[in-house]
């Protein structure tokens, strides 16, 4: 069978000169480095922009979670047997099956979106609410969220560009040739 996926012609031979050909680009400037914060100025325009918002959209999920937990109840409290019972929940009349699943996607995505709030992880509410640079065209429907974050795209644009500077200021020290 013939393998479909291309390769650069000149990643072979990158890979034999350039010393990071292979890393993660964690491995060049981690998420958690310093350099990789928002500035107060920043940090205070998303708080502004977005608090409000996603306290609202926190509220609005613990509301999904509430209704969809009335529509499975009684759900067992065990996990090995919430497993189960999870297993054999039936399709018909209301598809459960799918309801239980949409109920755990919603208590992930509350529960990130309530610890990116009491942990005032603006740069976090920033990704969530805005797009990566240079894909807003390529959304047709954004979301009420990505709407929300319209107002701090710019910071996020901006955030961008200065954490790909520093990759590449930080590979080209570590002797990298690709770049």
């Amino acid at each position: 069978m013939e393998n479909t996926y291309m390769v650069p012609q000149n990643t072979a031979d990158q890979s034999a000169r350039c010393p990071l050909a292979w890393m993660h680009p964690d491995d060049v400037l981690a998420p958690t480095d310093p350099a990789v914060r928002l500035t107060t100025a920043e940090a205070q325009a998303v708080e502004e922009a977005l608090a409000d918002y996603a306290a609202e959209e926190l509220r609005m999920c613990q509301e999904n979670m509430i209704f969809r937990i009335e529509g499975l109840h009684p759900i067992p409290v065990h996990p090995a047997e919430r497993e189960e019972w999870a297993r054999n929940l039936p399709t018909t009349p209301k598809d459960l099956r799918s309801t239980y699943a949409a109920l755990q996607l919603e208590r992930a995505a509350s529960g990130a979106l309530h610890k990116a709030l009491t942990r005032r992880d603006w740069a976090g509410l920033l990704v969530r609410y805005t797009t990566e640079t240079g894909m807003r065209d390529k959304i047709k429907y954004p979301s009420s969220g990505i709407k929300a974050g319209e107002s701090v795209q710019h910071i996020r644009d901006a955030w961008d560009k200065r954490v790909a500077d520093l990759r590449t200021e930080r590979a080209r020290r570590l002797g990298c040739t690709c770049v």
